[in-house]
């Protein structure tokens, strides 16, 4: 599972879920020279029929539908010939909007200007006069929004943190930044064309826990299928989970919306105890020999 890929790091938090283009492409030359890359859908398919899975195979997936990954990451994967799925936020795509834990690591670590920031949840100010300020803030911020704030309330604080900065400014440098601009409706349509699997990741990316309300939810779930299907001609089947949350709604609504199967965050090897609905999958946004280790360990 890859996020990001860019032609630098810049920032080891603003950056934390993305690997360099160079890193990236060791990592398939590395998998290219023992083991097999193969579409996803054949280990699904495994899956569901209760077969062994090779221990060679590997399937890649990218998540988020950012600009960097249908350009530079789809041309590098195309050159080695590699199958890969990319997981699409569907309410985003077209918004000119990011997701919403990407603004607010931009927002707070690199485009905020004032001496404090308000918290959520608290009326606490969190200082951002320093470099290391703005990162403990960020943290902070980013820890309370996931599981302390409902869907709506997260969407609204981060809103307002947007207006206190300046929408048209931020949005400026969201877009002019590149790193978590997402594709457009026309580049799904092309990687499609070329055989990239497409996965729903969601409508706006929330997270699936506590904090979701039900509308959210269905939105989350049916809505984001309903609308890849519109837009691309076909339904995906499948869905990987924003953020790796599962609420105890989740499986039942990705059940009776279509789906396939489901990917989760858990890290380890697809082995013959691996359920559709519950497919594991494991970050690779690390240096060469931590993905050795990790293949190894699986």
């Amino acid at each position: 599972m890859y996020h990001g890929v860019v032609s630098r790091e810049r920032d080891p938090l603003l950056d934390e879920y993305a690997i360099e283009a160079l890193a990236f492409r060791s990592h398939l030359e590395f998998l290219r020279g023992g083991h097999e890359v193969v579409p996803l859908r054949r280990i699904v398919d495994r899956v569901a029929q209760a077969e062994p899975i090779p221990a060679e195979w590997i399937a890649i997936t990218l998540d988020d539908a950012l600009a960097n990954q249908v350009t530079t990451a789809a041309a590098i994967l195309a050159e080695m010939g590699f199958p890969w799925a990319l997981a699409v936020p569907a309410g985003l795509i077209g918004t000119g909007r990011s997701i919403w834990s990407h603004e607010l690591r931009l927002l707070v670590l690199e485009c905020w200007p004032f001496p404090s920031i308000p918290a959520p949840v608290t009326a606490e100010e969190l200082p951002t006069r320093t470099s290391p300020q703005k990162r403990a803030a960020f943290r902070a911020i980013n820890a309370a929004l996931f599981d302390r704030v409902d869907d709506a309330e997260r969407q609204a604080y981060v809103e307002g943190l947007i207006d206190r900065r300046g929408r048209a400014e931020f949005m400026d440098r969201l877009r002019d930044d590149g790193r978590f601009t997402l594709a457009t409706w026309t580049d799904l349509e092309r990687l499609q064309d070329a055989g990239v699997e497409l996965l729903s990741h969601g409508w706006h990316h929330r997270p699936q826990n506590a904090t979701i309300r039900r509308q959210a939810l269905v939105e989350e779930i049916v809505e984001s299928r309903r609308v890849i299907a519109e837009r691309l001609g076909r339904p995906p089947a499948g869905f990987a989970l924003p953020h790796g949350a599962k609420s105890p709604e989740t499986d039942q609504l990705i059940a009776e919306a279509g789906y396939a199967f489901c990917l989760t965050s858990r890290p380890r090897r697809v082995g013959r105890a691996a359920r559709t609905g519950n497919i594991p999958r494991f970050a690779a946004e690390y240096p060469l020999a931590v993905l050795r280790r990790q293949l190894l360990w699986q």
